[in-house]
């Protein structure tokens, strides 16, 4: 399904079924953490941004893929967040042709 065309970066773009996503230029991006925020342990949602509504996967500090969760139109990873220091993630989106495209590394503290 393809939500638009063309993202207008002051405009939410809403899919007829109702994905919302920020826009974007990216097919996938991570929106939280921020790079270089500092986070506490504990519990984290991490938020993405896809271009389209398909299979999503996150991978923190290189480690294997998991699998992300769709609500109120992004992508969501639940993280439990316990080693203190520098972490690196990164995500992917399935494009529906056996390849996947990767987002942007974001790099986050945590306390």
């Amino acid at each position: 399904m393809k939500i638009t065309e063309r993202f207008n970066r002051k405009k939410k773009v809403v899919s007829k079924k109702g994905f919302v996503n920020t826009p974007s230029i990216d097919p996938v991006s991570i929106d939280y953490p921020l790079d270089g925020e500092k986070i506490n342990k504990g519990h984290y949602a991490i938020r993405i941004s896809v271009s389209e509504d398909r299979p999503t996967e996150i991978s923190i500090n290189g480690k294997e893929w998991k699998p992300c969760r769709s609500a109120d139109g992004f992508k969501w990873f639940d993280w439990t967040v316990e080693n203190p220091g520098k972490t690196k993630i990164i995500s992917r989106v399935h494009n529906g042709t056996n390849e996947w495209i990767v987002s942007k590394e974001k790099v986050c503290f945590v306390d």
